[in-house]
């Protein structure tokens, strides 16, 4: 076996251009349907903080589990009364809605441990298994008269930790397995903030589930476990190999193969305060504002420039020139004002104005320490936009590279900065310091969000952990993380599993051929620039592929959308365009589930959950 991902370069397309806008008609594509019980994400809370980790884990979270046969599918989502709802889809595409089983609510109790989100999977049509959120494991039968399902056992871990199910799996006629996941408790001589380990386990059922007693929960068998320093991603499962394939942002390893890597400060973070020859009781200057502030139209400049309100007119002598600026200020003595007194002899401008239609005003504010010199500048070519007012030259000073106000009405707001940056300089803190008004030092959370290589950045680094079903065999995990742009639309072909990782700008699709331990990764297809695309969409929640298609489903909080974003392989290979669709899905309610269904007349269809109702979309796969 490898788990290496191979490129085959016949595939690349580096001639591609763009994306082509192909209209989906939502009127017909796109059905919305009440839930008789609403969803919530919201989960009870712990006795301590999320972790980052825990936090990803849950916005990553599908509450829809789907599954098909023969034509048919069925869905179930747990609602916020813990309700498990089943969906039954109908022959002509559209579902129904029954409560299968009311989940017991827990008892509240003081614990640090965090619930987990109800969890659900499928073992064939008539079984499922749900977690709900707090240690507990049902089985359930689900009846084909209408009537609730049958509940058949109640299991939990060994640990009695809250956990999530991944998977079920058939491994033969007299047993399955389910992958679950939690959080690894802390031994009690940890510190408290050493790193958090997750264990992922493998618990095997003996088929025909047998009909316990109910009121006492059983012990789950353990055949295997791994650990890791993350949530598994996605667990996926695949037949021809019988091993599950786990994704996470680390490899999952035995236990005694375990390290956490513990933190290590940089030079930095442990260099001494002070530093040798620094002085901590000088304060860095606080930048001034800009001299002017300017905005334009189609027609016309206007140059605001903050004085002192002590300025008389007559002390300002502006003369405009086609092409230059004159500009003098006979500046009065004193000692209180900090601001420089713009100057200019002859500065060129960017482009040509006609002098005889441009003015200048003096606003003098007797209120306020500055008053507003406004030039009023008619350019002699209409429509021409100004990059920059004066003309840049290598000698220029870089003050006067003032970027355009995007609003005029900001240029009543200079009078205000000038205010406070003059108060600031002639203030002094409690330690006598002067000028640190303006709460220097303090940090922001708006530092470091933008990000110029933001095409970079996109994707999640995982690593590729193969296990098998029903063994704790020894099969070589990746040390090599890839690149996770998108994977397996769940429910979609969903023995075979398959991923699209990044190259550069293009996304391309894995898919694992081969059967045993004899397989590997086979590269079958390339979405050009996926990558480049993907990288502007800053509120997806899920992003599914299947072998021709990228779903981009948008979680609908940001700005109330919760658009789908559709992408498609060219045609041909070396196609210069392919198409790229776009329909409104969650409806301005958060999008919380996403799932493949299908009925016996249209063939495969997308389902979509959100908190209050359930969107079917068709003609997309």
């Amino acid at each position: 076996m490898t788990s290496d991902l191979i490129l085959d370069k016949t595939l690349a397309n580096p001639k591609f251009e763009g994306y082509k806008l192909h209209i989906i008609d939502e009127s017909t594509s796109v059905s919305r349907y009440p839930l008789p019980r609403p969803v919530s994400q919201v989960a009870p809370a712990g006795k301590s903080l999320l972790s980052l980790k825990e936090v990803q884990s849950r916005i990553g979270h599908n509450h829809l589990c789907v599954f098909s046969e023969e034509g048919h599918s069925r869905g179930i989502y747990v609602s916020a009364d813990l309700e498990v709802v089943l969906v039954e889809i109908l022959s002509n595409g559209s579902p129904q809605f029954r409560i299968a089983y009311e989940l017991p609510r827990p008892l509240s109790a003081e614990t640090t441990v965090h619930p987990e989100y109800p969890s659900a999977a499928f073992l064939d049509w008539r079984t499922c298994f749900v977690a709900d959120g707090h240690g507990l494991l049902y089985v359930l039968t689900i009846n084909e008269d209408g009537a609730p399902s049958t509940l058949v056992s109640v299991h939990q871990l060994p640990s009695s930790r809250p956990f999530q199910i991944h998977s079920a799996q058939h491994t033969d006629e007299s047993s399955c397995v389910l992958v679950l996941s939690f959080l690894h408790a802390r031994e009690a001589d940890q510190p408290k903030d050493s790193p958090q380990v997750y264990e992922i386990c493998a618990a095997k059922l003996h088929l025909p589930i047998a009909t316990l007693d109910v009121d006492i929960p059983q012990l789950l068998g353990i055949i295997w476990q791994r650990k890791g320093s993350d949530v598994p991603t996605r667990v996926l499962s695949c037949n021809s190999t019988r091993l599950f394939l786990l994704l996470g942002g680390s490899p999952y390893v035995p236990d005694k193969e375990m390290q956490v890597e513990g933190y290590e400060p940089t030079a930095e973070e442990i260099a001494p305060i002070p530093r040798a020859g620094e002085n901590l009781d000088l304060f860095e200057a606080i930048r001034p504002p800009p001299p002017f502030s300017w905005t334009q139209n189609s027609d016309s400049l206007t140059i605001a420039i903050p004085l002192p309100s002590s300025t008389p007119k007559n002390a300002i002598k502006v003369t405009i020139g086609k092409q230059a600026l004159s500009l003098q200020i006979a500046q009065q003595p004193d000692s209180t004002n900090v601001t420089p007194i713009p100057s200019y002899h002859q500065k060129r401008f960017w482009g040509v104005l006609d002098p005889d239609s441009s003015i200048w005003t003096w606003e003098r504010e007797a209120e306020h320490s500055h008053g507003l010199l406004t030039l009023h500048l008619e350019k002699a070519n209409d429509h021409v936009r100004w990059p920059h007012v004066f003309e840049p030259s290598p000698s220029s000073d870089s003050v006067d590279d003032v970027p355009e106000a995007v609003d005029p009405s900001e240029l009543a707001g200079i009078r205000e900065s000038l205010e406070k940056y003059t108060a600031s300089l002639a203030s002094t803190d409690e330690a006598g310091r002067p000028g640190l008004g303006l709460g220097q030092g303090a940090s922001s959370l708006s530092q470091g969000e933008l990000d110029d290589e933001i095409d970079s950045s996109v994707g999640r680094q995982l690593y590729q952990t193969w296990i098998p079903w029903d063994e704790a065999g020894k099969v070589p995990h990746s040390t090599t993380p890839l690149t996770l742009l998108s994977s397996p639309l769940p429910g979609y072909n969903a023995t075979t599993p398959s991923v699209i990782t990044k190259n550069n700008l293009d996304g391309n699709l894995f898919v694992v051929k081969g059967s045993d331990s004899n397989f590997s990764w086979k590269h079958t297809a390339s979405f050009s620039a996926l990558a480049f695309v993907l990288a502007s969409k800053q509120d997806s929640r899920f992003v599914y592929h299947t072998e021709d298609t990228v779903l981009t489903f948008e979680s609908g909080v940001r700005d109330g959308t919760g658009n789908l974003f559709i992408y498609r392989t060219t045609a041909r290979p070396k196609d210069l365009w392919a198409k790229q669709s776009v329909l409104n899905v969650a409806g301005g309610s958060p999008l919380l589930g996403v799932g493949t269904v299908c009925d016996l007349n249209s063939g495969k269809f997308v389902a979509c959950l959100t908190e209050r109702e359930l969107v079917i979309v068709r003609g997309v796969i």
